[in-house]
């Protein structure tokens, strides 16, 4: 089971682990400010949780505390092209599968990569952060842990270069 989580910059997919049926597939979609619920109920659980859907939305149950949450599926009230998801995904595989050749030089936004910072790893598990870099120009991919996988988009050096608020002393 994953979530896949994009803002079009960086994009997110931690393994949770096995579904229960491993044939059965369900998409709930969420908004940030659900996901801000989720983090706060998760945090309140003080230890594991589990993650499940049915027809009400997405629950999140507290195995050591009693917390519940259920939030309901925003699909059909959200307004985007939900090809972005498959985009995502594929390429997420595309990059996984590339071999990575080292650019000379990458210009990345630190405050996109602080993100995966956030990222647990579980208990006993290195939070190394471990990135394929196939050139300046394409999505890098992102390792984090044995469970985490995502993409992060970097700067374009001749874009940034003509910005006005940095110039050429932004660049090496």
């Amino acid at each position: 089971m994953y979530f896949l989580a994009t803002d079009t910059y960086a994009i997110g997919r931690p393994t949770l682990g096995p579904a229960p049926d491993i044939m059965k597939t369900a998409g709930v979609e969420l908004t940030r400010a659900d996901l801000s619920v989720l983090d706060k109920a998760g945090r309140a659980s003080k230890g594991e949780v589990r993650i499940s859907t049915d027809d009400s939305g997405l629950i999140l149950e507290g195995l050591h505390q009693q917390v519940r949450e259920v939030i309901p599926s925003r699909s059909g009230s959200l307004r985007y092209d939900r090809k972005i998801w498959d985009l995502c995904r594929e390429l997420l595989t595309m990059l996984h599968h590339r071999d990575p050749l080292l650019p000379g030089r990458l210009a990345l936004d630190p405050s996109l990569l602080a993100r995966f910072g956030k990222i647990k790893t579980p208990k006993g598990t290195s939070p190394l952060l471990d990135m394929a870099i196939n050139s300046a120009d394409d999505p890098i991919l992102i390792k984090c842990g044995p469970e985490f996988h995502g993409a992060l988009m970097p700067v374009d050096r001749s874009v940034a270069r003509g910005a006005a608020s940095r110039g050429d002393q932004f660049l090496w």
